[in-house]
């Protein structure tokens, strides 16, 4: 009787252990033969076709940085309605947001009707990209708006500004000339310098009309150098030519 009851005793502590060995072997993380299990804990959260969640208290300095940079952008407005740009900020834009529009290449043209400018090769031996600009105001204002001429040239299908002396293409003027100078930026007869000026009074820059109060005008120009040949001298021939006869 006794030893049954040994017996019955180690059988039941060997179920406990054995028990207990099997939950310890399912709690570990590793994968069950024939289970939908995973250890990978990161991977199993990610589903196809969703967007993993990002903890914003841990994001990155360059991550902080650009939605800085993104919350600085002033909001864009609607179609047909004006964005909301702070007064201090909206001077900085300068006159390109009113004439955008008219530096498309296919953009027509207009009659020269409020200014001419003549374009004069500076240096044509040394530098032969650097011209200067002689403009005569054909309308003047009796209220003495200023004249607001600027500057564009053709690089690659694209107008930039094209710079004067004074680093800017913004040329204003409050009499009837001025004078300026620049650089163009392709030299040779098989390169050709496509410029186009747009020329208003400052008064009317937020009411363009071409052809009205805004003139565009386009400029072809090919820019050469000139070589200067020496001609040889003959000094006798000189002084024989020179001697009274």
């Amino acid at each position: 009787m006794a030893r049954k009851i040994v017996f019955l005793l180690v059988l039941l502590l060997g179920l406990i252990l054995a028990s207990v060995s099997a939950y310890a072997a399912t709690d570990d993380g590793t994968t069950a033969p024939n289970t939908g299990l995973t250890n990978d804990k990161v991977s199993s959260v990610y589903k196809p076709g969703t967007i993993a969640s990002i903890d914003t208290a841990s994001t990155s300095p360059d991550a902080a940085a650009a939605s800085d940079l993104q919350n600085s952008i002033p909001p864009q407005a609607s179609p047909g309605t004006e964005a909301n740009i702070p007064e201090e900020e909206e001077e900085s834009f300068g006159y390109e947001k009113y004439i955008l529009d008219y530096l498309d290449p296919a953009a027509e043209t207009t009659e020269n009707f409020l200014v001419n400018i003549k374009w004069n090769q500076k240096d044509p031996v040394n530098n032969p990209l650097n011209y200067v600009l002689t403009g005569t105001v054909k309308q003047d204002s009796e209220n003495g708006s200023p004249l607001i001429v600027m500057l564009f040239i053709n690089a690659d299908g694209v107008y930039i500004p094209l710079v004067c002396a004074d680093g800017s293409n913004v040329i204003e003027v409050s009499g009837v000339a001025f004078v300026s100078r620049t650089d163009l930026l392709y030299l040779g007869s098989d390169k050709v310098n496509e410029i186009r000026i747009i020329a208003f009074r400052k008064e009317d820059a937020d009411n363009l009309i071409p052809g009205v109060n805004l003139q565009i005008t386009d400029k072809l120009i090919t820019a050469k150098k000139t070589v200067i040949i020496p001609v040889p001298i003959n000094l006798d021939s000189v002084l024989d030519a020179l001697k009274v006869k």
